[in-house]
């Protein structure tokens, strides 16, 4: 069977396509998170599937950058869902409203982005490439973006869209605040983070049990 013809590449392309439908569906700016995360999404997995036509291979290149483009999709989509939406359904938005385009960008690089690449981690090739001390280098896209930003806003005034969100907002309750936000969104980063490699261990596992049960049917 061509590589062209297997789910892998499909799919692949499909978070590709996610990607790039929500930043283009929105007018977001590339100072939030969100958009820079999904824009990795995007080039990674652009990437990806030329390597596998390319190499005619099921395999995704470069597992390091790969596990960084799962975490950072994923801090996106939780972030978003918990913090900013507070669990609220992005569903009715979609349909009814003014605002339906600005709904559907926010769908795809909040939430459908997101489960795919999550999906792809778990389920696709290749497995068991992630590693422990892969953590902290991951970390530091999420921890340079937060240093970047409080810098900026101390060296430049008037930039426009100072606090791209509430918890680097020292206005109101001052940077004890700030740094403390800072604080607790690292600690769950490296939960996050182990929460990745952890996943890969599973497709590891859940692959290595379904490949004797479908050798012998």
């Amino acid at each position: 069977m061509s590589v062209r013809t297997r789910p892998a590449l499909w799919w692949r392309m499909g978070i590709a396509l996610s990607a790039f439908l929500g930043l283009t569906l929105g007018n977001a700016s590339l100072v939030y998170f969100t958009v820079q995360s999904n824009v990795i999404v995007l080039g990674y997995f652009i990437g990806a599937a030329y390597w596998m036509l390319e190499r005619g291979t099921v395999d995704a290149p470069a597992p390091r950058l790969r596990g960084a483009a799962t975490l950072y999709i994923v801090i996106t989509g939780l972030v978003s869902h918990v913090l900013l939406q507070h669990g609220a359904n992005p569903l009715p938005g979609l349909v009814d409203g003014p605002d339906r385009l600005a709904h559907w960008s926010s769908f795809f690089l909040h939430y459908v982005t997101p489960v795919m690449v999550v999906a792809d981690w778990l389920l696709l090739k290749p497995r068991n490439a992630s590693a422990w001390r892969d953590i902290p280098l991951w970390l530091a896209f999420p921890l340079g973006y937060a240093a970047i930003v409080l810098t900026r806003n101390a060296l430049f005034a008037d930039f426009p869209l100072k606090y791209p969100y509430f918890f680097f907002d020292p206005t109101t309750k001052g940077y004890g605040y700030v740094w403390g936000q800072i604080g607790m969104l690292t600690v769950e980063f490296v939960v996050l983070g182990a929460a990745v490699v952890g996943l890969d261990r599973l497709g590891t596992l859940v692959a290595g049990k379904l490949r004797p049960a479908a050798t012998e049917a």
